[in-house]
């Protein structure tokens, strides 16, 4: 099945193993190590196989790490954009609906969400291009 015939944003199946107890640990270790050279600016495809190869992470893994991690540059340029609820009050906001959908029917659906370094909650669904509506999201 491909991506445009996905039914589903659910747990990848070996998620429950790549995502648990220890691995969490070793998965907090290597983002930790990630932020810490993307602060010295190292590449994120270079930092990232370094240290995906370092920690012997499944591509999964390593996918889940590149997405929580960030320079601390960047954490606080994204963190410096945000506003209080005060501030929007009586304002009109743009959403980003799409990856916002993506992400609650991931939740929906039981898949991993991450906590990234720099705040966000990002989902490990590899969505791109055209929406497609899955069962998790109910239109009616």
């Amino acid at each position: 099945m491909n991506s445009h015939e996905q039914r589903h944003h659910s747990a990848h199946p070996g998620d429950q193993i790549l995502f648990s107890g220890q691995q969490l640990l070793r998965l907090q270790k290597a983002a930790y190590e990630l932020c810490w050279l993307f602060n010295r600016g190292y590449s994120r495809h270079s930092a990232t196989t370094l240290v995906g190869d370092h920690h012997r992470l499944e591509q999964r893994q390593r996918m889940a790490i590149g997405r929580a991690a960030c320079s601390d540059n960047r954490k606080n340029g994204r963190n410096s954009k945000c506003l209080k609820l005060q501030e929007i009050k009586h304002r009109h906001l743009i959403i980003d609906g799409f990856n916002l959908i993506i992400t609650l029917e991931a939740a929906i659906a039981g898949a991993v969400l991450l906590q990234c370094h720099d705040g966000c909650i990002r989902d490990l669904a590899s969505v791109y291009g055209t929406y497609r509506q899955v069962q998790e999201t109910d239109w009616s």
